[in-house]
This record gives structure tokens, sequence and C-alpha cells, in this order.
């Protein structure tokens, strides 16, 4: 594999993988797999650790900090932590059909009723529906065995005789499939929140309801005692009231391309996702856009670690769509979040360091 540095993500080197499109016709059309890696800490690595965040389909370039902060030190300074963007997906040859991620994080996760199916299920059919005649050809060779076979070429590529593998949510499909596929290739292989496969979307949403809310119950139970709560004294029940008035009221579409209007299943998504990734700085924005540029300047000069994520990321959907709407008086690009908190954006991430906002929130319990 040739490595070479991100552009514009320190630390991390990235290369692409040739694998066939077909394994049926492995002379057939070829597809590049999109990989970054982040070196060990502290010396050579003892091995390879490939990760993936579930989705189906969520990128593991994008996400690959997310993950890797979230890693024991010992295995850091262990492994290289290798992710990669599944195909048809993110930089991996994607098919680029089906409705505005927005359709998606807008529906409510769980049904409002038990045994009613998945409210995202229309928005699912019309993207298998979309893609499917946009790209015929290329539609039928995304799938997760595919992608298990994609798996195997990273780890010929990386020179490795075996790989071990963390794989989250959908994640676990992927590394219990290639376990089948190649079970002598395995070292190690940690699959945390196992997916049933035989189960319908709509349980395996009613399965973990419970869980989510008891995260969100925490979050908001932590939010009084931090320097900037939003949510007042009483956190859950401003969260209820806001639930209520999205759900009768939906926020005018956000605009700039996104022309869906923001639900109270925005707000459910919101609150899922900052409950697993609240303990860390996070920046989202358009690459491109010179405040953008900006703020993260900043925080790498302060020598702050950050998450980037690119607006339009399915993961990164719902932050933009929310603060654009719901925090009045802040730019719509970048936002800056830190423990799940909107603070700043353009120029104001300057004076936050400043001041040492940052660092006081960063230390909070």
């Amino acid at each position: 594999m040739a490595w070479a540095p991100c552009p514009g993500r320190a630390g991390l080197t990235c290369a692409t993988v040739t694998v066939p499109e077909d394994y049926r016709r492995p002379a057939g059309p070829a597809l590049s797999i999109a990989v970054d890696r982040l070196a060990a800490i502290g010396g050579p690595a003892r091995g390879v650790l490939l990760v993936n965040p579930g989705g189906p389909g969520e990128s593991g370039t994008l996400l690959l900090p997310v993950l890797a902060g979230a890693l024991p030190a010992a295995v850091r300074a262990s492994f290289d932590v290798v992710g990669f963007d599944p195909r048809g997906t993110g930089a991996s040859a994607p098919l680029r059909c089906g409705p505005a991620p927005a359709r998606v994080t807008s529906a409510l996760p769980v049904p409002t009723r038990p045994g009613d199916p998945l409210p995202g299920t229309p928005v699912f059919a019309e993207v298998a529906r979309d893609c499917t005649a946009a790209h015929p050809t290329e539609t039928p060779a995304v799938g997760s065995i595919a992608v298990a076979r994609d798996m195997d070429r990273i780890r010929q590529a990386l020179g490795v005789p075996a790989i071990s593998f963390y794989g989250l949510s959908y994640g676990t499909v992927l590394g219990a499939v290639y376990a089948r596929l190649f079970p002598g290739r395995v070292r190690t292989m940690v699959l945390d929140g196992a997916v049933d496969v035989n189960a319908t979307l709509g349980a395996q949403a009613a399965e973990q309801a419970p869980a989510a809310e008891r995260a969100l119950h925490h979050l908001l139970a932590a939010c009084p005692s931090l320097p900037r709560c939003t949510l007042g004294p009483d956190p859950v029940g401003a969260y209820r009231h806001l639930l209520a008035t999205l759900t009768a009221h939906p926020l005018p579409a956000p605009g700039g391309g996104d022309p869906t209007p923001v639900t109270s299943g925005d707000l459910d998504t919101a609150a899922l996702a900052e409950a697993v990734a609240r303990d860390r700085i996070v920046v989202v924005g358009m690459k491109q856009n010179p405040v953008v540029k900006e703020a993260r300047k900043a925080l790498a000069e302060a020598g702050l670690t950050y998450t980037y994520l690119e607006y339009g990321s399915y993961f990164s959907q719902w932050k933009p769509r929310l603060a654009i709407k719901l925090w009045s008086g802040w730019p719509t690009f970048p936002q800056v979040f830190v423990r799940g908190q909107l603070v700043g954006g353009n120029a104001d991430v300057r004076k936050l360091i400043a001041a040492g906002e940052l660092k006081q929130l960063l230390e909070a319990p």
C-alpha cells in the first residue's frame, strides 16, 4: 500500500486498495477502497486493528479518530488502527443516489406503537429503488459478503497474516461474516453491540430503545453541572417540551440544499449520537470553507485534539440541522461542540481558547 499523509487530517495516513467489483469475476471491473491509518503511539506496532463503526455504510475513515479515541491506551500503543469506507460509500466508489441524509435523520428512530413498522422504512425502500435504477450493475455488488472480502484484500495489502477487528453495531455483522469466510485470518475480534440479522429493523430498534433512554437521562442529568447547560435547571422537562413542540410544529427546512423540515426525529437522532460522542471536541463543517479552516487551525495551535466531521455525512447531518435552527445567533459553519454543547464558530473559537473556556469545559466532571 502506498501510504501518504491525509490532506488536512493531522496524524492520519491514507491509501487505497483495489478490489474486484464482483468477486465472481476477479478480472472484471475494479473498485478503489479508501483506507486510513493511525499509527501506534510510542513505537512499532504489534499488529493491525481494523475497525468499522457500523451504519450500515458509515464512513470508517471519517470516524476513525472517534473510534481510536475510545480505545484503551494500551491498545493504541500496540496497534496501528485502520479504518475504511465500505464499497459504495464515502470515498470508496460511492453510489450517489437516494434521498438526502436528512430524510433519514428526520424520521423517528422507533415506532410510536409496538408492532408498527420502523418509521424510516419508506425512506430505506426509496433508497433501494433509486440506487437500483441509477446504478443497475453496481448496486448488486454492494453487500456484507463483498465488504468482508474487501476486508481480506485490505489485510493482504497490509502484509499481515491475520488481523484484529473491532466492529460496532452493524460492524459486528461484517466481523461475523469475515470470521465465517476467513476463520484462519482472525487474530482477535471484538464485536460490540451485536446485531441480530434475523430480527426486523423495527424489532432491533425496539430492543435498543431502553438502553438509549437510560443513556439520554444520564446525559441530561449531567447537564446542570456543566458551565454551559443551555437546557436550564430541568433538562428533562426542557427536552420533553422541545420534543412535543417539534412533533406538533416541525421547524422549516434549514435550506442550503437541505429541503427537509427539522422534526422530533432529528432531535432523537441528535440525542442518541450525543450520548455516545459527548466527551470530545467535534467540529462540523465544509472543509473548503475558510472559517472552518480557521477554527481547526486555532484548535491545532492550542494543542487541543478534536474530531472533524464534514457536513453532509450521515453521522454529522443532525448536528448542523439542529444547530442552525435551535441555537440562534451562531453562524452556520463551522459548528464547534465540546462535550455535547455548541460552544462557538468562526472567530469565537480563538476567543474561547484565549478565555480558557474550552479547557474548562473539557475538565468539567
